[in-house]
């Protein structure tokens, strides 16, 4: 019998979600792998937290044939301040709950969900594992993607679980997963709440209790190599405006080969709906990397980083990083007429969706799995 599994999202928790549900044909035949908003982040530090969101991002690296060399253990991450490069200053603190005190005294809201505190790398950029577990997922026959339409409707019909799109039409599957950002809740007509710790909340107070920020991304193709083969990725101030009461840092890093780089900025509340602090924000970015990758950096006879910039690909993805610093408890849950749904995000983190979409996907594959056994690679 086909056994669809529908996924709505596109990110990290979505994708973990997907391939996961891919590898046990016998509890999934086919996914239908709803883009929805079509909101995800493209990995903004090149680190991830040692654990198991880490560890079963290798996994799925060996189960899809990705050639890499495992988990590195390391301290990467550096900050660019008085015209040096240096280890944050959250890493000499003498405890794991110092060094997170440390780490949330410095950090502005939303910011602490990008840094990882032990940190693990690939020699791969994070922005290339990612690519290429997407291009995996996308090709895979057994996926069908749609794209462009966000969720309108969630209904049961006959047993199934009956997704209708913003374009009218209904896609249907014994199983569902919804990864999509906690704002998109809203726009959806069923009737729901969510089971948070214990309590039923409605999608806006759950929303209101995150208090999500935005993150504006730039994606740079360079004219030259630069920065290949370093293990660090960095964080540097932008210049702080007279009128500014929220302190931006831009947080980035170089792929492998140097022929591309990735620059993050989590913006201060009420910025993304605003144009002009979009583009004044995109602007400081520029100027700090001009600054922090300057002579000993660029190829001899460019003046400055920005100088090498052959392609750029920007980036707004609204409401996307929770200024709440702590996850919850137990895994949310959608509960609808439809039925109850696990509810996935990415607001706190990379190591966490992974983790968390892991640990409910791999549990709902063995409680469905009459051997009681999951198969994975």
């Amino acid at each position: 019998m086909q056994k669809s599994m529908i996924v709505v999202g596109d990110g990290f928790s979505a994708l973990t979600s997907v391939l996961l549900s891919l590898e046990n044909i016998e509890t999934c035949s086919n996914v239908v792998w709803i883009s929805g908003t079509g909101s995800r982040l493209v990995p903004p530090t090149n680190s991830i937290d040692m654990g198991k969101g880490a560890l079963m991002l290798e996994k799925l690296m060996q189960i899809y044939g990705m050639d890499s060399e495992g988990l590195i253990r390391g301290k990467f991450l550096r900050e660019f301040r008085n015209k040096s490069f240096r280890e944050p200053v959250w890493n000499a603190a003498p405890t794991p709950d110092f060094k997170r005190e440390s780490l949330l005294e410095w950090v502005s809201d939303g910011e602490m969900h990008l840094v990882s505190l032990f940190e693990v790398k690939f020699n791969e950029s994070l922005l290339e594992v990612f690519e290429a577990l997407r291009s995996i997922a996308l090709k895979h026959d057994r996926v069908k993607r749609y794209e462009g339409f966000p969720v309108k409707k969630i209904e049961n019909a006959h047993g199934q679980y009956a997704v209708t799109l913003a374009n009218g039409e209904t896609v249907y599957g014994e199983s569902m997963i919804y990864a999509d950002r906690l704002s998109s809740l809203r726009d959806i007509e069923t009737a729901m709440v969510i089971q948070v710790d214990g309590k039923k909340l409605k999608p806006l107070e759950l929303e209101r209790k995150c208090d999500a920020r935005s993150v504006l991304q730039i994606e740079i193709e360079h004219k030259t190599p630069i920065g290949s083969k370093v293990n660090e990725h960095f964080f540097t101030a932008l210049h702080h405006e007279s009128d500014d009461t929220y302190n931006h840092q831009v947080w980035g890093y170089f792929t492998e080969d140097g022929k591309r780089s990735i620059w993050s900025v989590v913006l201060a509340p009420g910025d993304a709906d605003d144009n002009h602090q979009i583009s004044k924000r995109l602007r400081r970015m520029k100027q700090a990397l001009n600054k922090t990758f300057s002579e000993g950096w660029l190829p001899e006879g460019v003046q400055t980083f920005t100088d090498i910039i052959s392609k750029e690909n920007v980036r707004m993805e609204d409401a996307i990083l929770f200024s709440k610093v702590e996850p919850f408890d137990s895994p949310l849950m959608i509960e609808c007429e439809a039925g109850k749904i696990p509810l996935f995000t990415d607001g706190f983190g990379m190591s966490f969706a992974i983790q968390s979409a892991a640990e409910t996907v791999l549990g709902n594959l063995l409680a469905a799995n009459t051997n009681g056994v999951i198969s994975l690679g």
